[in-house]
């Protein structure tokens, strides 16, 4: 399956948290000429030096639909993409910080930086965003009655009991960063990042 950049970014926000495992995620919203695209993903540029302005590429990607039918319309599309862990100040090596991504597409990119100017917007930074999360707020809305029901039967623990997701944290982790839980399709990266930064603030309940 070969990925192209999409036709037009319209939106990108990119949010930093940071705790025990820093994260930067970056979610970016456009659209495709035509239905029938999937698999929307960032891919990161590749350099051999670091690039002048700080600022990390992005290609905006998704796989163009196969020969069947599909509708010739404007359709929309969206991502996101976890960055994690990652080290902000020496991103580029060692006193050479990342100051900024940039979500490609084919007729425009979009910029946030660090510090923002130039009329760009800036990079959300939540130094302390972890510190406020808990499980009964944050974390148990996040599994769905079938996951619970689901992990019910092929773990013996409930996703919506805090003990039990406390003791398998970990574990829950590792299979929502590789995607295979839940079993009908992967958690934004947000999610994943929110449940990460609850395990490295304590777990609160």
């Amino acid at each position: 399956m070969s990925h192209s950049r999409i036709s037009i970014v319209d939106t990108m926000d990119a949010i930093f948290a940071a705790s025990n495992t820093p994260a930067l995620v970056i979610h970016a919203a456009g659209r495709v000429l035509g239905s029938g695209w999937t698999s929307p993903d960032l891919g990161r540029h590749v350099y051999m030096v670091p690039p002048s302005d700080g600022i990390q590429g992005l290609d905006f990607l998704a796989a163009a639909p196969d020969s069947g039918i599909h509708v010739p319309v404007v359709t929309p599309i969206h991502v996101d993409l976890l960055l994690a862990p990652i080290d902000i100040e020496n991103y580029w090596g060692p006193g050479a910080p990342l100051l900024g991504v940039r979500v490609h597409a084919v007729e425009n990119a979009k910029t946030a930086m660090f510090a923002a100017g130039k009329g760009m917007p800036g990079v959300r930074a939540v130094e302390n965003s972890s510190a406020a999360l808990s499980f009964a707020n944050d974390i148990q809305p996040l599994f769905r009655q079938r996951d619970v029901s689901a992990m019910r039967i092929v773990a013996g623990f409930d996703l919506h009991y805090y003990a039990d997701v406390q003791a398998h944290a970990e574990a829950i982790y590792s299979r929502l960063l590789d995607g295979s839980m839940p079993c009908d399709g992967a958690w934004p990266q947000a999610d994943i990042a929110r449940f990460r930064a609850w395990i490295d603030s304590g777990m609160t309940a």
